[in-house]
């Protein structure tokens, strides 16, 4: 009896060391994640692949795939040709309304623009940190007050837009892309007041080592951190409606004193391809 005793305790504790072999495994695999050289050179990558998307006009499509954030809008595309600023009417619309002129100042404003954007962003990767099952890569960045100059943009092309009438939805739409070049023509000459000198962000961008994944809402943050979102300077701008709305309207009375806007016809275009 003693025997059969011994016998059923061995075979207990053989199944148990068994079933230890088959675990360790798993959480082997699973914690590959944790390698620091691996995950670091992936961090480096993705993040400079990132950079390289948003700054030097990468399409939408390819930012969703890089990062998995499927809820972009073209507002968060800062550059190339599915940028915010870039998008047109249809075809017929340019035709029928004879806008081939507006769209070539269009291209000029805009590759003014995002020359300033290139120039104005810095990166860095200070550290990365561990926190269970989470790995998080510390970055400094200074990027163009991007999002304030759109804010202005878009006060600007409605205060313009408010002047004119329309007869159908087709010159709505032909007017109401006039008014968005006559705005970038009017900020063309203020693009330097959208630079960022010295302010700096740290973002911690999250890491799923168990899922092997970034978190969708650190690189949907990160995005809106290089178009200028939460820093200091650029949110002031951004917050001050009332103070936008009045800057607006005096850029408009500047326009108008100086040709570059005519009474008769607001959204006529003054300007020479140059």
């Amino acid at each position: 009896m003693k025997n059969k005793k011994w016998a059923l305790l061995i075979i207990i504790l053989l199944m148990l060391i068994a079933i230890v072999l088959l675990i360790i495994p798993m959480f082997t695999k699973d914690n590959e994640g944790y390698d620091p050289s691996k995950t670091t050179k992936q961090f480096a990558s993705d993040i400079e692949k990132l950079n390289d998307l948003l700054i030097n006009g990468g399409s939408k499509k390819e930012i969703i795939e890089l990062t998995k954030v499927d809820d972009l809008e073209n507002f968060n595309i800062m550059t190339g040709s599915d940028s915010y600023l870039n998008q047109k009417p249809s075809e017929k619309i340019i035709e029928n309304y004879d806008l081939d002129n507006y769209v070539k100042m269009a291209d000029k404003y805009i590759s003014r623009l995002e020359k300033e954007i290139k120039n104005n962003f810095s990166f860095e990767r200070n550290d990365t940190a561990r926190d269970g099952n989470y790995i998080y890569d510390i970055v400094t960045i200074r990027s163009y007050y991007y999002s304030g100059y759109i804010s202005d943009f878009n006060e600007l092309k409605n205060q313009l837009l408010a002047k004119v009438q329309s007869e159908n939805k087709d010159e709505e739409k032909s007017n109401e892309y006039k008014a968005k070049v006559k705005a970038m023509e009017i900020l063309d000459k203020k693009l330097s007041d959208y630079r960022n000198e010295s302010e700096e962000l740290n973002i911690s961008i999250n890491y799923n080592a168990d899922r092997k994944t970034y978190t969708k809402n650190s690189l949907y943050q990160y995005i809106l951190s290089v178009q200028g979102f939460s820093y200091r300077n650029n949110s002031e701008m951004m917050n001050n409606n009332e103070n936008r709305q009045i800057r607006m309207a005096e850029y408009i009375n500047e326009s108008l004193a100086s040709g570059v806007l005519d009474n008769n016809d607001i959204l006529r275009l003054e300007a020479n391809d140059d």
